[in-house]
């Protein structure tokens, strides 16, 4: 089919519809257009003369000119009854359906200390467009479970986001009902046109036997012109509205009702600690993340009966369930008691163990000022944000309470003996927030699997967090924690975004903290990539050359150590995030990811070593397509390709943790004569001579990097050297700095595009038209020449090294005793460089 999508934005749900319709398996043409006006709809339509228009996130009303000609399907993220825009926000804050009234369920959810038991199922549905918002005909609906959280005392934790639901369960029920619905349209339109067809025939020739007018959804169809376009709904049996997809059952999440739009500052009524339990805040904030958060004044120390403080949107709340170390004792309920990696831990009112004792924030943002106009302001750490805001006394006599990664002074008795000196490691803390985190399995043929968690917000790889996890990856890797055979790079509820631009766009100077930042995750995937060439082993130890340009660890490599790396990619991943995953050995990936390979559309060139890591994988004209076109990617795509290495078929993100450990305790036992059953880097499969069949797979994997890596000419990080030139142009040059400024801020402050770029709007294309991402010219840097090492001045340093730096050094046999040792220049003290003019 012609399949036209309207959107307010391509998230990633419409992403999701739009790789599976695009896949060869189904094989429907699609264009996408913008919802910037009216106008611009009709138009669109016009242009495109789809045979379906499918809305599949769409916040504003389809012209009633473009749905009385076209069959136009809403998809709407409640069940059938449901109506309004804040589906999600209500059912996740509480809301049971016991009530019809509004007002009175916001009142019964901001009364209780402690949250009652929620729904037990939700829904996705996609209905027909009417003038009604979420009233028109039902084509197809999917229910599914709500995610039971763990209970503390009977009491349900919340751990689910609006936005990790929408994501999840709702994608997943989205693109079950709109196949459905597709399916269930084509069939009814072969029906009456055979219909139509029968009753024409019988008029003329009434002895000719009729046309059959059956249609199996799956099946090949007449050649018949599928769709009226004010088609009638009445063609579907009506069963088919009241019954889900899979359960093939009436909705069991009890009543549904239409409900308004919920709004910062009502969610706000539900969310006082000093009134409310962690557990009722938590869920209120996390029901209203992503967006809009929820507004409130007791961040503000000044807050009071008689004070008003100032308003701050609040984001990624975690409940404490722990009882507070002795030092916060004195803190009053509803104040910042502590910090850790820039959030923020609330003390709450004390509503018992199933209440939970703290409630953690990690992000604010700041709102706009009254009166003014334009994007929002960007959402940052919570400490940062407070000070940025002029709210810094709120967390100035707080205290770091560090739970991993760092040696302290234990003097509180309630977590160790007074005066003990501890390292704190990078074990998972039960009951706490922690975003960075190493589990251990012993495997069944001998040696250890570690799998390191980052579950960072947004995905978004800030320095800080960069520098932690490859604190954590050093840490997991170390001798000292035993015979280490796999390294497994888990992710969270994002694999990874990339750098966080949010970040990048609060600071004070944004180019040198993109600088930083872009440095830091070219570490972790420095170490990922693990490069034992000796190229690599005689730039270390050139000492012509500066250490910022040398590799940064010394010692034997993961290779050497015999570790083989996995990316376990079980959410979207995007942009410099999918470079990370993409440079371990073994890539695995959920088949409901969406992967968006690019950087352009910010203004950026890229860097994570992905012209190793795509162009080994896919081929350097594949890859460099990839990121030209700027098209968003499923997981049997990029497997075909050979950037993802195998499809982990349905579920949610817990069912792809065990997957993963399953695939890697199958590997660990494998033979070298399995090989041929598993897809791994193109770096491992490479062999140097026969292969013997009994010695361990991963044996085999290892050698074959070693083999790859002792015909490298040039060392890996040469790649890393390339790339940032190209980023320093990005943040310094004169025209290239200007337009990721421009790109970057109209991403993170949400500002509405004027068009849909042509890359999707296909209906749109006309004389080779082409989007500036995907000209030549979108790479030119006037005033530059390439190769002069120009750039690299901007930020003090000298031009990177050259063949010569690595041709012929003397090497001395490194220390059995040295481990990845580390070399990172100190990017900090780095003077902010001047603009190129």
């Amino acid at each position: 089919m012609r399949i036209l999508f309207f959107v307010t934005a391509h998230n990633s749900l419409s992403q999701r519809v739009y790789t599976a319709l695009t896949d060869p398996i189904y094989g429907h043409h699609i264009s996408v257009e913008y919802a910037t006006s009216a106008e611009a709809l009709i138009e669109a339509a016009e242009l495109a003369k789809p045979d379906i228009i499918l809305c599949p996130f769409l916040t504003r009303k389809v012209p009633q000119e473009v749905y009385e000609k076209y069959l136009t399907l809403i998809v709407h993220p409640g069940a059938p009854g449901d109506a309004g825009p804040s589906a999600l926000d209500w059912v996740l804050m509480g809301d049971t359906g016991s009530s019809t009234s509004a007002p009175e369920t916001l009142a019964r959810v901001a009364s209780a200390p402690l949250p009652s038991k929620p729904r037990s199922h939700w829904a996705v549905t996609v209905l027909q467009a009417e003038e009604e918002f979420d009233k028109g005909p039902v084509w197809a609906w999917e229910q599914f479970e709500l995610p039971q959280s763990s209970e503390v005392d009977g009491v349900a934790c919340a751990t689910v986001t609006k936005a990790g639901l929408y994501r999840a369960q709702v994608t997943r029920a989205a693109l079950t009902a709109v196949l459905a619905a597709l399916d269930r349209i084509e069939a009814a339109s072969v029906q009456r046109a055979t219909q139509d067809l029968n009753a024409e025939a019988a008029s003329q020739s009434p002895d000719l036997p009729p046309v059959p007018t059956s249609h199996t959804a799956g099946e090949a169809t007449p050649s018949i012109e599928p769709l009226n376009p004010k088609f009638p709904v009445d063609l579907a049996p009506p069963e088919l509205a009241k019954l889900s997809v899979t359960l093939k059952a009436p909705f069991l999440g009890n009543e549904t009702h239409t409900r308004p739009l919920l709004r910062p500052a009502e969610r706000a009524q539900a969310c006082d600690p000093r009134v409310h339990s962690a557990v009722v805040c938590a869920t209120t904030i996390r029901a209203g993340d992503s967006q809009p958060g929820v507004l409130v004044r007791w961040l503000d120390p000044r807050d009071s009966p008689s004070v008003q403080g100032k308003n701050i949107f609040v984001y990624n709340a975690w409940v404490e369930e722990n009882r507070l170390p002795s030092w916060c004792d004195d803190v009053p309920v509803g104040k910042i008691a502590a910090t850790r990696d820039g959030a923020v831990l609330v003390k709450t009112a004390d509503h018992g163990i199933s209440g939970g004792y703290g409630l953690w924030i990690t992000h604010v943002r700041v709102p706009l000022a009254k009166g003014v106009s334009g994007g929002l302001n960007p959402k940052l750490p919570a400490v940062d944000g407070l000070r940025s805001a002029g709210l810094g006394a709120a967390v100035q006599n707080a205290r770091e309470w560090n739970i991993c990664g760092k040696v302290v002074l234990e003097q509180d008795k309630r977590n160790s003996g007074p005066g003990a000196r501890t390292e704190l490691g990078w074990e998972k803390r039960p009951g706490t927030w922690q975003q960075t985190w190493v589990e251990f399995e012993e495997l069944r043929d001998g040696g250890k699997a570690a799998y390191v968690y980052f579950d960072y917000y947004n995905g978004a790889f800030m320095t800080y967090q960069c520098e932690q996890l490859l604190r954590a990856l050093r840490w997991a890797t170390h001798p000292d924690r035993g015979d280490l055979k796999f390294l497994v790079l888990m992710g969270g509820s994002y694999f990874s975004n990339g750098i966080a631009l949010n970040t990048v766009e609060g600071s004070e100077d944004p180019s040198l903290e993109g600088w930083k930042n872009i440095n830091a995750i070219n570490d972790v995937v420095e170490l990922v990539i693990s490069d034992s060439s000796e190229p690599a082993k005689r730039l270390a130890q050139n000492p012509k050359v500066v250490d910022a340009f040398k590799p940064l660890f010394s010692g034997p490599s993961l290779a050497e150590r015999g570790i083989v790396t996995v990316a376990s990619v079980r959410s979207n991943v995007a942009a410099g995030g999918f470079a990370v995953a993409t440079a371990a050995d073994i890539v695995l990936c959920s088949e409901s990811a969406v992967i968006n390979p690019h950087y352009r559309g910010v203004g950026l060139y890229g860097s994570e070593f992905h012209t190793y890591s795509f162009y080994e994988r896919a081929g350097e004209e594949k890859a460099r397509e990839l990121l030209r076109t700027m098209l968003p990617m499923s997981a049997a795509e990029a497997c075909r390709l050979g950037l993802v290495d195998e499809v982990m078929k349905g579920g949610d993100a817990d069912c792809y943790v065990e997957r993963t450990k399953a695939y890697v305790r199958q590997l660990a036992g494998e033979r070298a004569d399995a090989i041929s059953k598993y897809r791994s880097a193109p770096w491992t499969r490479s062999t140097s001579g026969e292969i013997h069949p009994t010695i361990p797979l991963t044996d085999l994997l290892i050698s074959n990097k070693l083999a790859t890596h002792a015909t490298f000419t040039r060392p890996l990080v040469s790649y890393r050297h390339a790339e940032l030139s190209q980023m320093l142009l990005d943040f310094y040059h004169q025209t290239r700095s200007k337009r990721f400024s421009e790109r970057r801020r109209a991403f993170v402050r949400k500002i509405a595009p004027k068009g849909t770029p042509l890359r999707f709007a296909t209906h749109r294309r006309e004389d080779g038209k082409l989007d500036d991402e995907e000209k030549d010219e979108f790479d030119a840097a006037e005033g530059w020449a390439p190769g002069t090492g120009v750039e690299w001045s901007w930020v003090g340093l000298p031009a990177p090294p050259t063949d010569e730096a690595w041709a012929n050094v003397h090497l001395e046999s490194p220390s059995s005793e040295s481990n990845l040792e580390h070399h990172t220049p100190e990017l900090s003290n780095l003077k902010p460089p001047r603009i190129l003019p």
